[in-house]
């Protein structure tokens, strides 16, 4: 998983865990994120802000989107997305430079891996934190249809998890 965090040095990626505790930065989110703590201080603000709309809505929330400042006072396009964790929501931060910013979208990862309409459907969902049940009822295929086309989609994209499969699908065209 560390070379998908790491792949690209222009986006920045952050995790926070269920605690809300920051439990990885690669060097590129480290330019939007200063030592001193309160750039780190300011996003979790944000991030707490997120959960507890994912608290209080009965679906997923969409992920949240905002700019932030660097510290030479450059912006950042920033995505807050949650994944679900046996050990609690995480929290993942990307940071990219303007113009480099791209959602996952089902004709961008069709292109990108080669995926299947139905994969790249799936795998977008999956991307934008949706679980198998509700990817299924979105889809109106069974929750095991959703775990074939799944696996599929790991195979086809060279991830081992969902997790590996959101960072890599928020990534940029060129892929890690």
């Amino acid at each position: 998983m560390r070379e998908i965090l790491d792949g690209d040095p222009d986006r920045g990626v952050a995790l926070f865990d269920a605690n809300l505790k920051l439990v990885y930065a690669n060097a590129a989110a480290d330019e939007y994120l200063p030592a001193d703590g309160a750039a780190i201080a300011g996003l979790r603000r944000t991030v707490i802000d997120y959960r507890d709309r994912l608290e209080r809505s009965d679906s997923a929330a969409p992920p949240r989107e905002l700019t932030l400042r660097n510290k030479a006072g450059g912006r950042a396009h920033t995505t807050i997305s949650a994944l679900p964790r046996a050990a609690g929501v995480w929290f993942v931060v990307r940071l990219s430079p303007p113009g480099t910013f791209s959602e996952p979208s089902v004709r961008r990862l069709q292109t990108r891996f080669r995926l299947t309409l139905r994969e790249a459907q799936v795998a977008t969902a999956v991307a934008h934190a949706k679980s198998n049940g509700a990817v299924a009822v979105e889809l109106g295929i069974s929750e095991k249809s959703v775990k074939n086309v799944l696996l599929e989609v790991f195979r086809k994209c060279r991830v081992r998890n969902r997790v590996e499969l959101v960072l890599k699908a928020h990534d940029g065209p060129s892929g890690a």
